[in-house]
């Protein structure tokens, strides 16, 4: 049993809390929740805050996804990586909500975290969303344009998928739906078979909803 073998490994209980998440058992992920908060390794205790979010989510609870999310923003264990995938996480739910100005709010404090770290892509595709959702489309269009230009350091599938879904999501916010359909059946088709086992979530979701939803809205 790994557990055994490492105590001080996350993975098995990470693993733990996907199947029971999967298999509705809600009592474990509560017991898998604790067991990293009283771990010795401090990035343990900002994972049982990332899990709590997620656990709180598959409840359907968003508000106490977001108080979870809030404590690992201001958290003194938590690195600024850490800070802005907690705000990210808040920009996501806030706008699935449909409250774009808060959202809009939480995804320009992310930007100095996320700079040159792996939430980068993530933090200028949800800014660039939000503000198209906010009505503010010539910054969302320069927000899109900064996106596309950093991820050329890095090029690869990851980030031009990055770059398609914000395409595709700032067009559906301006209502242009077939532009948008494109743009997002072009990110999903470019999804690896599998996401990662664990570390961050993959996109697989996410690009799979938006772009069913965006080919419904074409009709």
């Amino acid at each position: 049993k790994p557990p055994s073998l490492n105590p001080r490994s996350w993975g098995p209980g990470w693993g733990r809390w996907e199947l029971a998440i999967l298999q509705n058992r809600w009592d474990e992920p509560a017991a898998v929740i604790k067991e990293l908060a009283a771990a010795a390794n401090p990035f343990e205790h900002v994972l049982s805050g990332f899990v709590g979010a997620a656990t709180s989510v598959a409840r359907g609870r968003g508000h106490e996804a977001l108080t979870r999310l809030d404590r690992i923003v201001r958290g003194p264990e938590s690195a600024s990586e850490d800070r802005a995938a907690g705000r990210l996480g808040q920009v996501t739910l806030l706008l699935h909500q449909k409250n774009a100005a808060v959202a809009l709010a939480q995804a320009e404090q992310a930007q100095g975290d996320a700079r040159n770290t792996g939430q980068e892509l993530r933090a200028l595709a949800l800014l660039a969303m939000a503000q198209a959702l906010s009505g503010r489309q010539t910054d969302a269009d320069r927000t899109l344009t900064q996106l596309e230009s950093r991820a050329k350091v890095l090029p690869g599938p990851d980030s031009e998928r990055m770059a398609q879904w914000a395409r595709g999501e700032i067009a559906r916010a301006r209502g242009d739906r077939i532009a948008a359909a494109a743009e997002l059946a072009k990110a999903q088709n470019t999804l690896p078979v599998v996401g990662p086992v664990t570390g961050p979530p993959s996109m697989h979701s996410t690009l799979w909803f938006a772009a069913a939803t965006a080919s419904l809205d074409v009709g």
